[in-house]
């Protein structure tokens, strides 16, 4: 009988197609599968390490603007910085705290006369980002005064250099003003166009005779 061998053909034929195209669409969805598994790794991964600088961004600005902005009305009874030294010290590191305590003692007595720091942060920004070490660039807008006498507000763009303790980015050394390296990034390379200051906030202090100089505003540069 002829009909039923072709019949059976015909039935192996469409069994056989129906497979091929199942395998290729089991094929096709595990390759895509694996491609959209390896793109939910990569966001994550993206977000994770957006996330990191986010934190360490935030945490280079509210430094700054803890170490920047202090006056008067910091001092306590004994005219110590009392309430500043709560605010800013768990901001930095172990490695920081000596050389904060003595930037904090030698700037109680400017303070006591009068002296006093108002500072704006407009921005920050990652420059550099490791495991456990970053270096952010902050940027903003600091005014310095003496009793009643205000200066005018400079710019100003500070590198602050965080450590990662238990899962807290905190500043590891005073930051230093680079406004002037950022303003001329053509200068010699190797040539460093600032240097930290003893300041907690790594801005200038005012000269001890309490005359404004141009010189001396309270950056060494302006910012962006």
């Amino acid at each position: 009988m002829v009909e039923p061998t072709t019949a059976g053909n015909r039935s192996r034929a469409l069994r056989g197609a129906l497979s091929l195209v199942l395998a290729l669409l089991l094929a096709a969805s595990v390759g895509f599968a694996v491609a959209a598994a390896a793109g939910f790794v990569g966001d994550d991964e993206g977000d994770s390490v957006q996330s990191r600088r986010d934190s360490v961004m935030l945490a280079a600005r509210q430094y700054v603007e803890a170490a920047s902005n202090y006056g008067p009305s910091d001092l306590d009874e004994q005219n110590l910085l009392t309430a500043y030294r709560e605010r800013v010290r768990p901001l930095v590191s172990t490695t920081y705290t000596p050389q904060f305590e003595t930037s904090i003692e030698n700037l109680s007595p400017l303070v006591v006369q009068g002296f006093a720091v108002r500072t704006t942060v407009d921005r920050a920004a990652v420059a550099e980002l490791g495991d456990d070490r970053a270096v952010v660039l902050v940027s903003g807008e600091t005014a310095r005064s003496v009793q009643n006498r205000t200066e005018d507000s400079q710019g100003f763009t500070l590198e602050v250099t965080l450590v990662l303790v238990d899962d807290r980015w905190l500043v590891d050394s005073a930051p230093a003003d680079v406004a002037a390296a950022v303003e001329q990034p053509s200068g010699p390379a190797g040539e460093p166009s600032a240097t930290p200051s003893d300041s907690p906030s790594g801005q200038d202090k005012p000269r001890k005779q309490g005359k404004n100089s141009g010189n001396d505003s309270g950056t060494k540069g302006s910012g962006q």
